[in-house]
């Protein structure tokens, strides 16, 4: 029973008789005062730490790279780290500081941005060119939600739909609609947040460089 019903209930007690005023306020200040508590003693769950982005620094100790240098696993000590780079082949040897941001995975440490301290090499340009992309496609994406939610509202306001066939037809079109939009909606959320993601890890790892190397 949550402390809205307590109180009610509280109150139907007084109402009745069955409280007397120092009982009640006895019992209600008791209500109030547990309500503070569970208020003052609460505490968020922490964020998994796949979705904490954070940053690597470190020496390449041993390094794999694909045919075409676009994805790499690569080791920092005892710390496991992949990453890849779209259509520009990686610059990354044996024995280069490299600063990397990303997020944990099963695997190990899935870096998304990443600067060789050693040879200059980084992916962080790139990266600032492309949020914008995803930031434009998760916007689009909304819209279209809008679009779709207007349209299916303005339809079902000219055609009502009663009892019968036709009209559950155009039910099962206006519900098909509202589904489609909520599904686009969905994915439009998950491209403004790599959007958001990538911009911030960028940031990130900026931040670190203008930092003195230990």
């Amino acid at each position: 029973m949550d402390l809205p019903e307590e109180l009610q209930l509280l109150n139907q007690r007084r109402d009745s008789g069955e409280l007397k005023p120092e009982e009640y306020a006895a019992e209600k200040n008791r209500l109030l005062d547990a309500a503070v508590n569970r208020i003052d003693t609460w505490s968020p769950k922490p964020l998994p730490s796949r979705i904490i982005p954070r940053v690597l620094r470190g020496t390449v100790t041993s390094i794999v790279l694909s045919d075409r240098k676009e994805k790499a696993t690569l080791w920092l000590g005892t710390q496991r780290v992949t990453t890849s780079r779209l259509g520009t082949p990686i610059s990354i040897a044996n024995g280069d500081r490299v600063l990397m941001a990303g997020t944990e995975s099963a695997a190990g440490f899935k870096a998304s941005v990443y600067i060789n301290e050693t040879n200059g090499d980084n992916s962080v340009d790139e990266t600032r060119k492309l949020a914008p992309k995803w930031f434009w496609a998760g916007t689009a994406g909304m819209l279209g939600v809008l679009a779709i939610l207007v349209t299916a509202t303005i339809a079902a306001l000219r055609e009502p739909t009663f009892l019968s066939l036709s009209g559950a037809g155009r039910t099962g079109v206006y519900v098909v609609s509202i589904a489609a939009a909520l599904a686009l909606g969905a994915i439009s959320l998950f491209v403004l947040g790599v959007g958001a993601l990538l911009r911030h890890m960028a940031d990130m790892l900026d931040r670190e460089r203008r930092k003195s190397p230990e």
